[in-house]
């Protein structure tokens, strides 16, 4: 058999074209591969583009939206506090807020097209909604123009109530009122489509706007200022030659009134000040039955003709009612309380008869409580004062808390004299003065050297012995625990001084028995001085026969079946002391936020400050303007004076005729003219009118009015307890980013509803 031979050439070959087919198909498909990734990612880059750019639009739309309803929140804001006073009390404050739901939604519906909208009591049911009213106000606020869907049912707008009901039809808004208020709103079906290079990416969602609270509450304007006639942070002045009658609250940061046989006169309401009340130049105040007053001190200053007061209300006073000069008088009726008792500096809560023959009647008072003491003056800026045991105190007294003439001796090369106290001492003298409870001596002057012996380092010296025996008890100085201090009182143009040696005690006890003990062994003296202080004698007779006198030192008064003047004893101090502090505290409040509950905020905060948005004034008003505000009719209701320097004066001339409102931004403000409104000044106000009276009505209607850009006044008014209404923040603010949100979101889905 024959062998066949085999032969492998080719076989080579064969290999190479499979392994180049094979690499050929992988490459290929690599290659495929690298575009199918390519393609794919472009597709993805451009998808994510159409959808990144679906939500820009979206959140374009979104703060489109949360303008509009801070637009609708502004003007259902200013809606209801020109009602807010009949809206809201003690025990219901729903009513307000139910009222600017109201008109929230109100606002609400106009700009996103809701026709037939009632305005107040509205019920449930459904309301044309025309979708291109919302399609305008949006592209108003956005960089895109916004069309109506193909589907027109993809937009609607519905009321969502506490119990989570809607409407059936997405197309129409329906008003869902539970026992509360609506709590939000929403707007179904809202898309936005974006195409990019055939590229196409939709989204869906609902935008739900919650119903906003109202955070008015009763720190609103309304519920203080609508009472109010003037709140002035600077002073306010009434110098007139006729009597002027008020009708309603005053905020001033000092009131002073003035003119010959001028009665300012103020029958209901009340006059809070920070500072003073001044009442000189031959003008009375008077307050009546119903009117109460909150001052830091009274001064009644007769140096040109006598002035006077008449309080028939409720006073409280931080300081010292003052008669200051010859010839005074303040009949006091109705309650009475001083309340500082030292909480500022050394204020003394007192009443301080300073000027002879003056007359205070304190017969009709009901209830009298001075929480403080007198003081004697010691240095200008009130410190080193020294304080006294009276509560009601005469000019006269301070000759009580002399050194006594008999404890004091002055050496002059070793030889003792007698002194009188007080004394007159050369200029520029400062001679040393020790005092010595028995053979230890002390300085009482800084130049004086504290020596056991003061004569073996100087040669001219005071000593003040207060061992000795006082009256005919035998009681010294010394066992009252006083020690002396002394001041000196430039004599005019001579350059000599009064050199005054007063009495110090440490404390109320101490002070107390020694001016009891004095008065009982002076007392012809001090009764001598006491008549030629009060003119007559009758007017502090049996003072509140029935009680009701709380006094934290001795008070004068002839008591019944007494001929001469007695000495009232200091009460407890604890309870005294207690309502003094409740008193300061209230007061505190008041002159910030013009109510006794509500503490300011901190403590540059005035009443002007505290209701006026200064900044938004500054910011939106021409400066050195009157910028004037109008009603519907065309008459100027209000005025903005933007100057902060200069004055203004109302006259209800001309364009004045109808105002009710008067801003000041620093200027001086005049009043001209019998006057029904409000003066918010943050300058002074000078009253030169008979009349001046409040009027809640027409204050709301001059509140309402609007400015050249359509603003009304209460735009540039706070609302809240320390601000305006803000946008952020916690439960007393509005945060948009809250209030307007996504809700049901999907992207190439349509919402099922």
């Amino acid at each position: 058999m024959g062998r066949t031979k085999k032969d492998n050439r080719g076989s080579g070959i064969v290999s190479v074209i499979i392994t180049i087919a094979f690499i050929g198909a992988l490459s290929t498909a690599l290659l495929f591969m690298t575009y199918m990734n390519y393609q794919m990612k472009i597709s993805s880059r451009a998808a994510q583009g159409t959808f990144y750019g679906a939500e820009e639009t979206l959140d374009q739309v979104r703060a489109a939206m949360q303008v509009i309803v801070s637009d609708s929140i502004r003007d259902s804001y200013a809606k209801t506090l020109l009602d807010y006073s009949n809206l809201v009390n003690e025990s219901d404050f729903s009513k307000a807020q139910t009222a600017f739901a109201q008109n929230f939604i109100v606002a609400l519906a106009e700009r996103v097209g809701i026709s037939a909208m009632p305005a107040a009591d509205m019920v449930a049911g459904d309301y044309a909604f025309e979708i291109g009213t919302l399609m305008d106000s949006l592209c108003r606020y956005t960089s895109f123009t916004v069309a109506e869907a193909a589907n027109p049912e993809l937009h609607g707008l519905s009321i969502r109530g506490p119990d989570g009901s809607t409407s059936q039809g997405i197309a129409r808004l329906t008003l869902v009122i539970g026992e509360t208020t609506p709590k939000f709103i929403e707007l179904r079906g809202f898309q936005v489509r974006k195409i990019v290079e055939g590229y196409e990416t939709t989204l869906y969602t609902d935008f739900t706007i919650h119903c906003p609270p109202f955070v008015a509450v009763a720190a609103g304007y309304q519920s203080r200022l609508d009472s109010y006639v003037i709140v002035a942070d600077g002073t306010v002045k009434a110098a007139m030659l006729s009597d002027t009658a008020l009708s309603g609250n005053v905020f001033a940061g000092e009131l002073d009134v003035s003119g010959v046989d001028h009665t300012f006169t103020m029958n209901s309401g009340r006059v809070i000040s920070p500072g003073a009340y001044k009442v000189h130049g031959g003008a009375t105040l008077s307050i009546g039955d119903s009117a109460s007053i909150w001052a830091a001190r009274i001064t009644v200053d007769s140096t040109v003709q006598p002035s006077s007061l008449d309080l028939r209300g409720n006073i409280q006073v931080a300081d010292d009612l003052e008669l200051v000069a010859k010839g005074g008088s303040a009949s006091l009726s109705g309650s009475y309380f001083g309340f500082g008792a030292g909480t500022t500096g050394l204020s003394s809560s007192a009443i301080l008869i300073s000027g002879q023959n003056s007359t205070l009647n304190l017969q009709g008072l009901s209830s009298l409580g001075l929480a403080g003491r007198s003081y004697i003056a010691g240095n200008p800026d009130g410190s080193e004062g020294i304080p006294t045991a009276g509560s009601l105190s005469i000019k006269s007294d301070q000759i009580a808390y002399l050194v006594p003439d008999a404890c004091i001796t002055r050496f002059s090369g070793g030889v003792g004299t007698a002194l009188p106290n007080p004394s007159i001492a050369p200029t520029g003298t400062q001679t040393p003065v020790y005092y010595t409870t028995g053979g230890v001596y002390v300085a009482i002057t800084t130049n004086a050297i504290h020596a056991d012996d003061p004569s073996q380092h100087s040669e001219d010296y005071i000593v003040i012995d207060l061992t000795v025996p006082l009256w005919d008890n035998g009681n010294s100085l010394m066992d009252f625990g006083a020690t002396p201090t002394r001041r000196l009182t430039h004599l005019g143009s001579s350059g000599d001084h009064l050199l005054y040696l007063f009495l110090s005690f440490g404390n109320d006890r101490d002070r107390e028995d020694y001016f009891s003990q004095y008065f009982t062994n002076h007392g012809d003296r001090m009764d001598d001085y006491l008549r030629i202080y009060f003119d007559q004698a009758s007017n502090l007779r049996d003072i509140t026969p029935g009680g009701g006198v709380s006094a934290a030192g001795f008070v004068y008064e002839f008591a019944a079946g007494s001929d001469s003047y007695q000495l009232r004893s200091p009460v407890s101090s604890g309870p005294l002391e207690a309502m003094a502090k409740t008193y300061a505290k209230q007061y505190e409040y008041l002159t910030a936020t013009l109510f006794e509950m509500e503490a300011p905020t901190d403590n540059t905060v005035t009443p002007f400050t505290r209701y006026m948005d200064v900044e938004k004034i500054e910011d939106a008003l021409d400066a050195n303007a009157e910028v004037l505000f109008r009603d519907d009719a065309g008459n100027v209701r209000a005025v903005i004076i933007t100057k902060t320097t200069g004055s203004y004066t109302l006259n209800n001339l001309g364009a004045q005729e109808n105002i009710n409102l008067v801003i000041s931004m620093g200027c001086d403000v005049s009043i001209a003219c019998d006057f029904k409104g409000l003066v918010i000044s943050r300058g002074a106000v000078d009253i030169n009118t008979r009349s001046l009276s409040k009027d809640s009505i027409l204050l709301s209607e001059a509140l309402g009015a609007v400015d050249g850009d359509g603003n009304p006044v209460l735009t540039y008014l706070r609302g809240t307890s320390s601000a305006a209404p803000k946008t952020g923040g916690d439960a007393s603010t509005w945060n948009l980013d809250d209030l307007v949100a996504f809700s049901n979101w999907k992207k190439n889905e349509p919402n099922a509803d």
